[in-house]
């Protein structure tokens, strides 16, 4: 059985706080509304450790991949983590 991007019932009770704090300091979505909320199941890799750097096959090109789920919460501090044109990345982890 195939479940990529299966959704699960929202939890109103547990979110609805949250989203009215975020939504507090975005006014305009208390007008306009939400158009969807995904509900779905939480991805990991194996060893929960993203690769974030410089492809070692090719000189310049940097990769942030394997965020899973958390992608958007850390995809502009990914980006941070490594100086362009420097030969090696930072890793997150350390």
């Amino acid at each position: 059985m195939d479940f990529s991007f299966g959704e699960l019932p929202p939890d109103w009770e547990r979110m609805t706080p949250f989203l009215e704090r975020a939504m507090s300091r975005v006014p305009i979505t208390t007008q306009v509304g939400m158009k969807k909320f995904f509900c779905g199941p939480e991805s990991f890799t194996p060893d929960l450790r993203p690769i974030v750097g410089e492809a070692p096959e090719l000189r310049g090109y940097f990769v942030a991949a394997g965020l899973n789920s958390i992608g958007v919460l850390t995809g502009g501090a990914s980006a941070g983590c490594w100086r362009i044109g420097s030969p090696r990345a930072i890793p997150m982890w350390t």
